[in-house]
């Protein structure tokens, strides 16, 4: 878990125009334990707005930490009387954010098996390693809880079921608008997975939407000049989430329809 306060940092403006951010790594015992692979929930404070503070977005690390100087860290992010020297930082893909945020900080407090956690108890540093149980925890309280989950909560009375069956949501934001809108429009809004298009299944409402996909992860290609033509492709939301959903195997788009081939 790596904190920020929005305080001092404009949290939510960076993980919404990013899709690789990069984070000081201030507890140097962890500067030998992060590896590539490890996912990282980012948990933005209550900055002095109480009740606003939580876990805000999930990343999984991309690179080994390393050293830069505090002014190349998002700077233009940093309140003017905060900006850091130099210390450790890495490299993380941010898999999915949610402002709202989607874990709350008050919640975990009631929570019975995560309200030990070290982040509630101690809540100054920047990084926090979590016990296997309660990433465990926390992964099923951020991707939210099946359709099966929510059955078996409903209580049955007198042959009826009461109770009622929630939706979730999450959001993922694209690291440029710009670019996202010359991608669709050279190659349109139909997924190019599965061929699904909004706008013929929802009318209107479903005009110009579609989800768009890098090509050439970020985090192997280590560009940040994108061609929206070569680099980009629209999938529907479905897709898009099946080849991200294993951050260790990202699919190709080509991979994808294979798997859909086969059924």
């Amino acid at each position: 878990m790596f904190q920020g306060n929005p305080k001092h940092f404009e949290v939510d403006t960076y993980l919404s125009e990013n899709e690789v951010i990069t984070w000081s790594v201030r507890q140097k015992h962890f500067v030998d334990q992060l590896q590539e692979g490890d996912v990282v929930y980012i948990w933005r404070s209550d900055g002095g707005n109480r009740g606003t503070g939580g876990v805000v977005a999930k990343t999984v690390v991309i690179s080994e930490p390393y050293t830069i100087d505090g002014t190349d860290n998002g700077s233009e992010h940093w309140t003017e009387d905060h900006v850091p020297d130099e210390f450790a930082s890495i490299d993380l893909e941010v898999l999915d954010v949610d402002l709202a945020p989607r874990i709350k900080r008050l919640d975990l407090l009631e929570n019975e098996q995560l309200s030990n956690m070290l982040i509630l108890k101690n809540p100054v540093n920047t990084n926090y390693l979590i016990s296997e149980e309660h990433a465990a925890l926390l992964e099923k309280l951020w991707e939210g809880p099946s359709v099966e989950d929510d059955l078996q909560a409903m209580e049955v009375e007198n042959g009826h079921i009461e109770g009622k069956l929630q939706t979730y949501y999450g959001q993922r934001y694209e690291r440029n608008a710009t670019i996202r809108r010359m991608a669709i429009e050279i190659h349109g809004t139909t997924c190019q997975a599965c061929g699904f298009d909004f706008e013929e299944v929802y009318g209107e409402r479903g005009r110009n939407f579609i989800e768009v996909h890098h090509i050439k992860p970020l985090h192997v290609t280590k560009e940040m000049h994108v061609n929206p033509e070569t680099d980009l492709v629209p999938l529907g939301a479905n897709c898009h989430r099946m080849i991200h959903r294993d951050p260790q195997h990202v699919l190709t788009v080509e991979e994808l329809k294979q798997l859909l081939e086969g059924k």
